[in-house]
């Protein structure tokens, strides 16, 4: 039995990337629908993130087939006098076939993503989750994930009367 392959993504690799991409934005707009609603990749900016110097998209395969990926970003801190500078990796999407969630793929991308952002001298390794995504919440704090920042919203509807 073959083991499980994470390496980084070629431009030729694109096309499967973007297959997995409708699951995975399928899956958010059922936490949230109000937020984000089904859809395809963004093929230009993948092709970017794994051309360019400031991101990276990382394969999960195997037997050539590919069970999820993770696509990453640098990002600093604003150049505020607030704020302390520094450098970080974000991990933008987290995407694994759902067939085969809960078999270890989304830990071995996580790895994979911390082992990215240390190599290139970053501070650290940040992502967002929806709150109702459960599963991928306890994934990521079984890594070792802590919440820094809450992000809160208050909503209404067109035409309420806030005053």
């Amino acid at each position: 039995m073959s083991k499980l392959i994470i390496r980084a993504a070629e431009k030729a690799d694109i096309p499967a990337v973007c297959a997995l991409y409708p699951a995975f934005f399928s899956a958010m707009a059922a936490y949230e629908p109000g937020y984000f609603q089904p859809g395809d990749a963004d093929r230009a900016f993948l092709e970017q993130l794994v051309s360019g110097d400031e991101g990276g998209i990382l394969l999960a395969l195997k037997d050539e087939m590919l069970l999820g990926f993770a696509a990453l970003q640098i990002q600093q801190a604003p150049a505020f006098p607030c704020m302390v500078p520094h450098r970080y990796a974000y991990l933008m999407d987290l995407a694994v076939r759902p067939d085969r969630q809960g078999g270890g793929v989304g830990t071995c991308l996580l790895a994979a993503a911390r082992d990215w952002a240390m190599s290139r001298g970053l501070d650290y390794l940040e992502l967002c989750v929806l709150e109702r995504n459960r599963r991928a919440k306890q994934l990521y704090e079984r890594f070792g994930f802590r919440t820094v920042l809450h992000t809160m919203r208050l909503e209404w509807t067109k035409g309420d009367d806030t005053s």
